[in-house]
């Protein structure tokens, strides 16, 4: 399974604070958009196995304010992430589309002994730098792989990154609103599709582990408040997550394509849009737009 990359272009954004343009097009291009494809074969541990896509698009508008002490940039974007089996597969990886507004606060000053040096060609010019704080506002879609339970959410995230020092976690708190939209266990109970609220925490690894192999690690836990006790019952409160993913880089065009890497994941646990804990592996081939 593809690792979602919910942090990948807000964290860009804000990364661009601390070097070059040229440096933060490499995530955020100059186009504003980032397209990834993964057809994948994916197997539930259950006796379930299908071929699938898993998708990660994303668009982002910057806007930098390059002070030297705590640089800042505003960002508007829209976020597409998840993953669609063929046939119905008892899978942990939902499908989510987001649109979100944020502000970003490098912790930062450059070194005040040449405030004009390139920070492309001295990465470490600063006085200090403790990485990224931001704060945003979105609204997200959100639904099962087998598109049983959809929703609609919308609240506020806090985040923080330091790519300086990739062992620490990229983090994510959020406080959400949740309005069901269809949802076949509370048809099924004869429940209302009743707002709620949720609290969800997510730390997120991206390392390098050579020149082309990485690894990618996501960890989470959410909480939600306001259920039916029926809803509690079967476990919909509250759950972890976990995934992991090797890739190796490819890096060749394909036609109107380029493969990008091959990769294996792993998920286990709970998503919100599902009271049942579930585990996938996943063998796929990454695509980009040349």
């Amino acid at each position: 399974m593809r690792m979602p990359r919910a942090l990948a272009p807000w964290l860009a954004a804000a990364g661009a604070l601390a070097a070059s343009p040229a440096a933060a097009q490499t995530v955020c291009p100059a186009t504003g958009s980032h397209v990834s494809l993964a057809p994948a074969w994916i197997d539930d541990t259950r006796g379930g196995r299908a071929p699938g896509l898993t998708l990660s698009l994303a668009a982002c508008r910057p806007d930098y304010d390059t002070r030297p002490r705590f640089p800042r940039a505003r960002h508007l974007g829209l976020r597409l992430d998840g993953a669609v089996p063929v046939t119905e597969l008892a899978i942990p990886q939902n499908l989510e589309a987001s649109a979100w507004y944020g502000l970003s606060v490098s912790l930062s000053e450059r070194a005040p002994d040449d405030p004009e040096l390139d920070l492309d060609a001295a990465p470490d010019a600063y006085a200090f730098h403790y990485g990224f704080l931001g704060v945003g506002a979105r609204a997200q879609y959100e639904t099962s792989a087998d598109f049983d339970e959809q929703a609609l959410a919308g609240g506020a995230e806090l985040r923080w990154v330091d790519p300086r020092r990739p062992l620490l976690p990229s983090t994510v708190v959020a406080w959400d609103g949740v309005k069901p939209l269809v949802s076949g266990v509370r048809d099924t109970l004869g429940l209302g599709s009743d707002v709620h609220s949720r609290l969800g925490v997510r730390g997120y690894w991206l390392v390098p582990l050579g020149r082309r192999l990485r690894t990618e690690i996501e960890g989470g836990y959410f909480w939600s408040f306001g259920l039916d006790d029926a809803l509690e019952a079967r476990g919909w409160d509250s759950g972890p997550f976990v995934a992991g993913e090797l890739a190796f880089a490819v890096d060749r065009p394909l036609g109107p394509l380029r493969l990008t890497s091959l990769f294996v994941g792993y998920a286990r646990g709970q998503r919100p849009t599902d009271g049942e804990r579930q585990r996938a592996w996943t063998l796929g081939a990454e695509l980009g737009v040349r």
